[in-house]
């Protein structure tokens, strides 16, 4: 009973992968983990500002994150950098789903903060 070679490195890539490509799809869907203590305390009015601001934030934060990934990418990429475990790859492809993924997070925070559709209707809690 040996262990597969290179399942380690496969299981750690393909969570990475996994995880980066499907956020902006849950974002886009309203299925992440919120925390709607403040939200369902206050007006609709009042929500739905607070959830465009949020929105804004988010927006901001993944663009600055969407660039200096993009960096790293550029900079792993001039330098040759490799990954050396079960199997020997240009570091940059493992990097390259990063700045991809923020993007689609940017530009769904602004689609969100410009016309947001969260219904904030529905019951919430436990």
């Amino acid at each position: 009973m040996s262990p597969i070679y290179g399942l380690l490195d496969l299981v750690e890539y393909g969570l990475l992968l996994l995880t980066f490509s499907g956020a902006p799809w849950v974002l886009s869907k309203y299925a992440h983990v919120t925390v709607d203590l403040v939200t369902s305390a206050v007006p609709l009015n009042t929500a739905q500002l607070i959830a465009r601001y949020v929105s804004i934030l988010g927006f901001c934060v993944s663009l600055v994150v969407a660039i200096y990934s993009l960096e790293a990418v550029v900079t792993s990429q001039s330098h040759g950098s490799m990954i050396r475990t079960a199997f020997v790859i240009p570091e940059w492809w493992v990097l390259s789903i990063m700045p991809a993924s923020f993007t689609l997070l940017a530009l769904e925070f602004l689609r969100q903060a410009i016309s947001p559709s969260r219904n904030f209707t529905t019951p919430k809690g436990l």
